[in-house]
């Protein structure tokens, strides 16, 4: 399991069920300095499990992102795009959250097969 930030922002990114699942799991509100691990910390995961047919990305606990956010976002989703087929899950509770996550799917040209609950 990979832990970036602390207790009040932050996010891990950890294999499950038999390493089939990748789970990225954000919370807070995350400075330039957690947002800027994102990107290689997922593709990183990405990497050493290459096993994955699914990722879940809970952000059920995540504030908006800042533009360095938004920018490792995009970037996971692009390469994500490139992995196919994989299926791509975003569960959000934050509406706000939830628009900025689908417009940066939207431009990302992921919109067909990224699934929000």
């Amino acid at each position: 399991m990979i832990k970036v930030g602390d207790e009040a922002a932050g996010f891990c990114v950890a294999p499950d069920v038999g390493d089939q699942v990748l789970r990225v799991v954000g919370h807070g509100f995350w400075n330039a300095e957690v947002a800027l691990m994102f990107e290689p910390r997922v593709q990183g995961a990405l990497q050493a499990y290459p096993r994955v047919t699914r990722v879940v990305f809970d952000f059920r606990l995540l504030k908006p992102l800042r533009d360095e956010g938004q920018q490792g976002f995009s970037q996971v989703l692009s390469a994500l795009k490139m992995a196919t087929p994989l299926q791509v899950s975003v569960l959000t509770s934050s509406p706000l959250t939830k628009l900025q996550l689908l417009r940066i799917v939207k431009e990302t040209g992921c919109d067909g097969w990224v699934e929000f609950n």
